[in-house]
């Protein structure tokens, strides 16, 4: 899934556009999260959330504006932080479905929540927490949506523990899909307590899954449609480095990453999968005990074990540690769009954030000038919340998909490949030795180069109101105006 990204409350940074020539200048006041700059990197600050409290906190989700999304299974709750420290909203999914569990945030902001019942439902709110919808599968045997994530094409994928099988919702027809043979013959379909899903960087979806029948346990299952309604499921047995995954993410160069619970020895592990089905382990000692599932940045796989958060750089295979002070029970963690960590506990009624991950989303001025087909743009970077790790560059992004990026310190970034007289927005990351930031909200839109006069080649008149040229032919009264 990328990581989805979905909903994120609004909090101000000014975005400042100054063009050259006769193009107005215009400003925008774009939204990003406040800085997170009050915990220290390696340390943790705690939420309490209030009555009703957290009861058995599962799925975690982050949106694109700042807010973290909590599923509280055993009081049927789901709760949106703030973390800014705005304040914790709670909404009841009762009426709607119960013992809500995965959760997720779609690319049109909205949010969608598995329930852990069976038969399972698919819970739709809007970006505010109201219900939208709820989708009740009409196989009764279907159920335990432990894991939800949105594919590229907009389907809502999920995995059943309840019958090995995973599926997906199409939105526009509002029908269920599910691919598995159903059983626990984990010889027929290799899906065997599917736990977890996420789309690949091959367009396929994988799964880790957590079960061990006699040959599949352990292992790890792409799911490729090969039609609206049927595909193929290919298992890879990773027995041998495989006992408890716990979490399936994309990592930056193109491989799948496993959080393990425990490697066949005392530690658990980072364990790369290519989507050839190549298993690679990189077992670590501060790992003992993973219990939440991973997630990544872009370069960063990100672990919670019993009492510590672990980071592994996918290019040096090296691992950071922070100890955690008390120790964690919780079952899920995320990169949210302040930069930091959030994790929520299963047994309190906490949600916690760490003072490390990638910087938060822009909110410095940006100026911008414009010279023919070029586009020149500084921020200051000193101004945001660097994820407790220096910010090292930034990217500049028009509308278009073209970019540059330059390191801090350097001169500015250009855009150099724009037409001229076009019309452009543009957004900005930042990046750390973690990763790189949510991307800012886009800037208004900007006319690339020209001077605002364009000599023609032999004198004509465009306007006449004697012959009706570029207007009608009669005459302009007094205090008046014609367009």
């Amino acid at each position: 899934m990328r990581a989805i990204a979905g909903t994120f409350s609004r909090i101000t940074a000014a975005l400042v556009i100054a063009a050259t020539g006769l193009i107005p200048t215009v400003a925008a006041v774009v939204s990003a999260p406040p800085a997170s700059a009050a915990v220290a990197p390696g340390m943790t600050s705690s939420l309490v959330i209030g009555a009703p409290d957290l009861t058995w906190a599962r799925g975690i989700a982050a949106d694109r504006f700042g807010r973290v999304w909590i599923a509280s299974q055993f009081n049927n709750q789901i709760v949106r932080v703030e973390t800014g420290g705005g304040g914790v909203t709670h909404y009841s999914t009762a009426t709607a479905g119960s013992d809500p569990y995965g959760i997720a945030v779609a690319s049109d902001d909205t949010v969608w929540v598995g329930t852990n019942t069976i038969p399972g439902a698919l819970i739709h709110l809007s970006a505010e927490g109201a219900v939208l919808a709820s989708y009740l599968i009409s196989d009764v045997t279907v159920g335990g949506f432990r894991s939800v994530t949105q594919s590229s094409d907009g389907k809502i994928w999920f995995t059943s523990t309840a019958t090995n099988k995973v599926g997906y919702f199409d939105t526009t027809l509002e029908s269920f899909t599910t691919f598995g043979s159903g059983t626990t013959d984990s010889e027929t379909t290799g899906l065997w307590y599917p736990t977890s899903i996420i789309e690949g960087p091959d367009g396929n979806m994988w799964v880790a899954n957590f079960g061990s029948p006699p040959s599949y346990g352990k292992s790890v299952s792409k799911i490729a449609l090969t039609s609206p309604t049927a595909a193929t499921v290919t298992t890879y047995d990773g027995s041998a480095y495989l006992n408890g995954p716990v979490g399936i993410v994309t990592g930056s160069d193109g491989a799948l990453y496993i959080g393990n619970a425990n490697d066949g020895g005392a530690n658990g592990s980072i364990t790369k999968v290519t989507t050839g089905g190549t298993f690679t382990d990189y077992p670590h000692a501060a790992l003992s005990g993973v219990q939440a599932i991973t997630t990544v940045t872009s370069n960063k796989i990100w672990v919670l074990s019993s009492n510590a958060l672990s980071g592994f750089d996918v290019s040096s295979h090296a691992f950071t540690d922070y100890s955690l002070s008390g120790g964690t029970s919780a079952h899920s963690i995320v990169q949210a769009a302040d930069g930091a960590l959030w994790y929520p506990e299963s047994n309190t009624s906490e949600v916690r954030t760490t003072g490390i991950g990638i910087p938060a989303i822009p909110n410095s001025p940006i100026a911008y000038s414009t010279s023919g087909s070029a586009v020149t743009a500084v921020v200051d970077t000193s101004s945001s919340y660097d994820g407790g790790s220096p910010i090292t560059s930034w990217m500049l992004r028009a509308s278009s998909g073209a970019f540059c990026i330059t390191t801090v310190g350097s001169p500015a970034c250009s855009l150099t490949t724009l037409t001229a007289g076009n019309t452009y927005t543009f957004t900005v990351t930042y990046t750390n030795a973690n990763g790189r930031s949510f991307e800012s909200p886009p800037s208004e839109e900007l006319i690339v180069g020209g001077s605002g006069y364009t000599a023609l080649p032999t004198p004509v008149r465009v306007f006449d109101t004697r012959t009706g040229i570029g207007t009608t032919a009669s005459a302009i009264n007094a205090d008046s105006h014609r367009g």
